[in-house]
C-alpha cells in the first residue's frame, strides 16, 4: 500500500494543498496539513 501527502495530490491536478484539504475534509477524510499521507483508499475516493 502506498501512500500519498496532501501537496503532491494538489499538484498533480493543479490545485492548492488548501483546496485538496477543504475536500477532503468535506469527504470526512481526516487531515491536518499539506503534509498529511493519505492511503490509496482515500485518494480512490
Amino acid at each position: 500500500m502506498s501512500k500519498l501527502r496532501v501537496h503532491d495530490m494538489a499538484g498533480e491536478f493543479g490545485v492548492s494543498a488548501e483546496d485538496v484539504m477543504q475536500i477532503l475534509r468535506a469527504m470526512d477524510v481526516p487531515v491536518r496539513s499539506h503534509l498529511s499521507l493519505l492511503t490509496d483508499d482515500q485518494v480512490a475516493r
